[in-house]
């Protein structure tokens, strides 16, 4: 961001964290009068370019996609109450979705998370959720469609 007198200019670059590829760029220029204009139309273009993206994973029942996204923050928090708090809105996920990928992987991966960090008291039971979980998404063959019936039938 830079300010020339009463006009700013933002440049807004969007970056790929882990293989640190560059997805994306736009420069904005206004007056400060205008900043909230200008903000609106940072955020229209940075939505456009990762729409296509967040659709790939998105679920086709929004409620299901509404759980998972409200599950994120605990699925990444590494503490124990929040692991539960996110196997609870995933799994209420699932059995709307059965066979909605993200769903199943992050919910695999708490369920890791328990075995990891002994945050259950039947070891056995969550490394077998993580493998059944895992399972079932592997078998989805990376397709976010749904086809080909549920994903616990498979597995």
């Amino acid at each position: 961001m830079r300010r020339s007198g009463n006009r700013v200019r933002i440049t807004a670059q969007l970056i790929d964290g882990p293989s640190g590829n560059h997805l994306w760029a736009d420069r904005y220029e206004a007056a400060m009068t205008d900043v909230f204009d200008l903000q609106d139309r940072i955020t229209e273009s940075v939505v456009g370019a990762i729409q296509p993206s967040v659709r790939s994973q998105a679920a086709e029942s929004l409620d299901a996609y509404d759980l998972v996204l409200r599950a994120y923050p605990s699925v990444w928090s590494l503490q124990r109450a929040a692991n539960a708090e996110a196997l609870k809105l995933l799994n209420q996920a699932i059995a709307i979705e059965p066979d909605y990928q993200l769903a199943l992987s992050l919910a695999a991966w708490c369920h890791a998370q328990q075995s990891v960090y002994n945050w259950t008291a039947d070891l056995s039971s969550a490394r077998g959720e993580t493998l059944r979980l895992t399972q079932a998404t592997a078998a989805l063959g990376g397709r976010s469609d749904g086809a080909g019936g549920s994903a616990y039938d498979r597995a």
